[in-house]
């Protein structure tokens, strides 16, 4: 299928490549001009020595050489926003002597008299072996027009690409992103959504009723920061499946629930255990040494005998004193020797001789 719209070399310009390139000098494209084309759509033709009907010429603003292509040239050409009144069918390129060096057709585009500036971008190759040099930058001609927004490019993504642009549909972000708006980064899916919002103190996730994904928030704050303080709070239950760390990693609480710390020694369950062994083996030591006191204080430690006394039984009449008899001797006619040695005990470190009853 033959294009619609392209730009070809005319004969003219061929012959003042031919000449440039033969004295070894560099051909100079310096203007555009635009025409109507007398009311009609046009056919590039190459034996053309000027457009049908020209209604603007300027400087060309930009000619430089296409990143896709070695022997392309790209020219910028602008109508300003203070010329119009006519239709664009036809442009052309000239060289510093005046000469159409290329002429092209394309879509009829109006250029109002004020306000509306038209960016043209030819595309052109220098060498004639197609004749048909290049498809046009557009789908509709070789121009972009400023007052489309873009919204004329040929592949949105290529452009998209080319502007270092974030696609509607998702990609790569190359440089910051920000925003004055105090809602922000929206996420939707089953008809409900997540949020940012930042007030001027607090930076808030928030979330939205079910069936609103496109409303305000709820009642719920599952986390915000304090901007003043840098402080991270959330009103909600707060789960983690592994460790929450807390300075800087060195201290920790386990997903069982116990604690890891420096003031601990280690873990809690771990000091809690140390400490209540401790206070065990405490008390159990507090009651021994008690009852020892106590029995030592009121209970018999030793017994022993006392020194000896020596008694002598005459006619029943002498009653002998407590004690052990330790000797004795029967001398007949109720005369008899006993020698007695009272028993002693020991209380609190002293000895007490035993009364008897």
């Amino acid at each position: 299928m033959a294009e619609q719209y392209y730009v070809v070399l005319t004969d003219a310009g061929k012959a003042a490549e031919a000449a440039a390139v033969a004295a070894g000098v560099a051909l100079e494209l310096t203007h555009f001009a635009v025409g109507d084309g007398g009311g009609v759509e046009q056919v590039p033709d190459a034996t053309r020595t000027a457009l049908v009907n020209e209604t603007y010429r300027g400087e060309i603003t930009s000619l430089k050489v296409s990143p896709e292509q070695e022997n392309q040239i790209m020219a910028q050409l602008v109508l300003p926003s203070a010329v119009g009144g006519f239709v664009v069918r036809e442009i052309g390129l000239l060289t510093s002597d005046g000469v159409l060096f290329a002429i092209s057709n394309c879509a009829a585009i109006e250029k109002p008299s004020s306000g509306v500036a038209v960016n043209l971008t030819f595309r052109l190759l220098v060498s004639d072996t197609e004749n048909i040099t290049l498809k046009v930058a557009t789908g509709d001609g070789i121009f972009l027009r400023q007052d489309a927004n873009l919204s004329d490019v040929n592949d949105a993504n290529a452009a998209r690409a080319n502007l270092n642009a974030y696609p509607i549909t998702g990609g790569e972000i190359k440089g910051e992103v920000w925003s004055n708006v105090v809602n922000n980064f929206r996420i939707i899916a089953n008809n409900k959504s997540f949020f940012w919002r930042f007030d001027g103190e607090n930076y808030y996730l928030l979330l939205t009723a079910d069936g609103d994904p496109n409303g305000g928030w709820n009642e719920k704050r599952p986390l915000y920061v304090q901007w003043s303080t840098g402080k991270v709070f959330t009103d909600e239950d707060f789960t983690t499946v592994g460790r929450l760390l807390t300075g800087s990693g060195a201290s920790w609480l386990a997903a069982d629930g116990n604690v890891y710390g420096s003031v601990w020694g280690g873990y809690l369950n771990e000091w809690i255990a140390a400490k209540a062994n401790d206070a065990y083996n405490n008390a159990y030591n507090n009651a021994y040494n008690s009852a020892i006191n106590w029995a030592y204080a009121n209970c018999v430690q030793d017994i022993r005998l006392g020194s000896s006394s020596e008694f002598q039984e005459r006619s029943n009449t002498e009653r002998l004193t407590g004690g052990v008899m330790s000797s004795w001797a029967d001398y007949g006619s109720s005369n008899y020797w006993i020698r007695l040695r009272p028993l002693q005990k020991a209380v609190g470190g002293t000895w007490y001789t035993v009364s008897y009853v």
